[in-house]
């Protein structure tokens, strides 16, 4: 539902401005598990071919290929997890995720933190797995060994995690870590009310970090410490990078990085 969720709708509020301006209209279309499995180009291409592609939410690998293939300017916003720079064959968005994850977990363990679990999906796509990477980073650099007793994660290519997975693998873990960090924050809403419905209290026990800066992440109580995402602004550039690969399609193919900021809030505590 990308215009009922406010991470889309406002990156969808960006492109279509930036779009509009440049004498462009938006068509969206939703690409279904058997059109991806298939291989097959959206109906809306054959109607009339776009000028330009730009592709939100993860996809198996070889669909990405399929568009790369189709001779069409396109964009991905996000790319599928086993992605490598030296596959660069379609401009790729993305913001920045293992750094930002970085300097989060590491204000963690400034904040006393050493025991701290990662709950996400990181096969699921590129941002996550990069998250995943900027946190093993934080805590081998701080000397903290990993442990995976403490992370909910999983690396299949089609998989998210559901409130009843979660639940049962946080109640499987015989010793709590004083704080866990989210792939994002719908996980980090969700994983909260697993903790506090433990009996746990949220930042006194556990503190809870998430992703994205989504509106629910300031309504919840207590409000999450996230990374923000300046979606309408990352629309807005997806926008000028589409227009400006449909007049250089033969230009080499592009990475762009989104600046993010740390937002800290209530559901971290420092430790002691």
């Amino acid at each position: 539902d990308y215009m009922g969720n406010h991470y889309w709708s406002t990156f969808i509020k960006g492109l279509n401005t930036t779009l509009k301006e440049a004498g462009y209209s938006l068509a969206m279309t939703i690409i279904d598990i058997e059109e991806e499995r298939e291989q097959k180009l959206p109906s809306l291409f054959a109607q009339q071919k776009p000028a330009g592609v730009i592709m939100i939410g993860p996809f198996l690998r070889e669909y990405y290929e399929l568009i790369e293939r189709s001779d069409i300017a396109s964009l991905f916003i996000d790319t599928h997890a086993d992605f490598n720079f030296g596959m660069l064959g379609s401009d790729v968005m993305l913001v920045d995720n293992a750094y930002s994850v970085y300097a989060l977990t590491r204000d963690l363990i400034a904040r006393g933190h050493k025991e701290i679990g990662f709950v996400g999906d990181i096969g699921s796509c590129l941002s996550y797995r990069e998250r995943w990477e900027g946190f093993k980073r934080a805590m081998n650099e701080a000397g903290i060994a990993l442990n995976e007793s403490w992370c909910i994660i999983n690396s299949m290519k089609r998989h998210y995690f559901n409130e009843e997975e979660l639940t049962a693998a946080y109640s499987q873990m015989k010793h709590k870590p004083s704080a866990f960090v989210c792939v994002n924050d719908n996980i980090a809403v969700d994983f909260m009310q697993i903790v506090k419905g433990s009996g746990m209290r949220v930042p006194e026990d556990i503190s809870i970090t998430g992703f994205d800066n989504i509106a629910e992440s300031m309504l919840v109580h207590p409000s999450i410490t996230t990374v923000h995402v300046p979606k309408e602004e990352l629309g807005m550039r997806a926008g000028e990078q589409i227009v400006w690969r449909i007049n250089h399609p033969h230009r080499p193919k592009e990475l762009i990085r989104i600046g993010v900021n740390l937002e800290w809030r209530d559901s971290v505590r420092n430790w002691t």
